[in-house]
């Protein structure tokens, strides 16, 4: 298991990763906004996580069928642990960052989440060797910089956070446990997107019908009881992270950790975006242009790259 681990992936393609991170990082925005709104709606995070973790589960066997691919004959079964430890993994960072969400500001937790760029490309150089130039190691200090600036104005019209320091740990872990996966993603790179993608959703739904199954049973709280409106929520965003961590899985699989994870950082504007028009966050100009030099900079190494 080791060897392969350690082995770096080749016949990397630029374009497919830029597209699919782009996607990713649209999609993986608008999930955080609906996180808000579950949470308005009284959703539980049993509930939200082991149902959305289940649809998408779902979802993957008609994709499966349709791609012509099979969960037993395309998958390398000495990749197999591996692929048990990359969906743990995720869900694990799924749940971290789902909670760090109710305890800071949207745009926050993104800062925080992708602090994973940096632990990513340092886990990539000692594991699968991988080299980064100076010009993304200069993209992303001053991409990374924007985000800081981005985060740096007020807070959702002076809105009080309680957990924040909570919050923030929290962000740390479970950046450093998402930059893992992404790493194994990029290990697993002979694994067919969609292959990964049903044992991720499988072994995941098991587990959060596990945990929070257990949680219910123990301490008497209600399991999947929600409101219509609840319902909507959980099932659009099933829908949209099945599109989301699909799109992931694409990208690291098509190109470098490091040149990947810089592009990751456009999510960091959308979930500004939403902060701005959803959510009513107040900017300033200083904002706004780091929000501007985030796009500029991930743009230009886009284009270079894919020279």
């Amino acid at each position: 298991m080791t060897a392969e681990f350690d082995r770096a992936p080749v016949g990397d393609n630029s374009k497919r990763a830029i597209v699919a991170i782009n996607v990713f990082a649209l999609t993986e925005a608008i999930f955080g906004m609906l996180w808000k709104f579950a949470i308005e709606a009284d959703v539980s995070l049993g509930d939200f996580s082991f149902v959305r973790t289940a649809i998408m589960f779902l979802l993957t066997i008609p994709m499966l069928l349709i791609i012509g691919k099979g969960p037993r004959k395309d998958m390398p079964w000495k990749l197999f642990p591996l692929v048990i430890l990359r969906s743990c993994m995720g869900i694990s960072a799924l749940v971290g960052v789902t909670v760090a969400l109710t305890m800071m500001p949207l745009s926050l937790t993104t800062i925080i989440f992708n602090l994973a760029p940096f632990w990513a490309s340092i886990l990539a150089l000692l594991i699968h060797k991988e080299s980064i130039s100076k010009l993304e190691y200069l993209a992303m200090l001053i991409t990374f910089a924007g985000v800081v600036g981005v985060v740096l104005g007020p807070n959702q019209n002076g809105a009080a956070w309680p957990n924040l320091t909570l919050g923030i740990a929290i962000g740390l872990v479970t950046s450093f446990g998402y930059a893992i996966n992404n790493v194994l993603n990029r290990s697993l790179k002979e694994v067919h997107f969609s292959v990964l993608l049903f044992y991720h959703t499988l072994i995941g739904s098991m587990l959060c019908l596990l945990i929070f199954g257990t949680y219910s049973a123990v301490k008497g709280v209600p399991f999947l009881s929600n409101t219509r409106e609840g319902w909507v929520i959980i099932v659009i965003s099933g829908v949209l992270d099945f599109v989301c961590v699909g799109s992931m899985i694409i990208a690291y699989q098509s190109d470098t950790t490091a040149f990947v994870s810089l592009l990751g950082y456009s999510q960091v504007v959308y979930a500004f975006l939403i902060d701005i028009f959803v959510f009513k966050q107040t900017i300033t100009g200083f904002q706004l242009f780091c929000a501007l030099v985030i796009c500029a900079t991930t743009i230009a190494v886009a284009l270079f790259k894919s020279q």
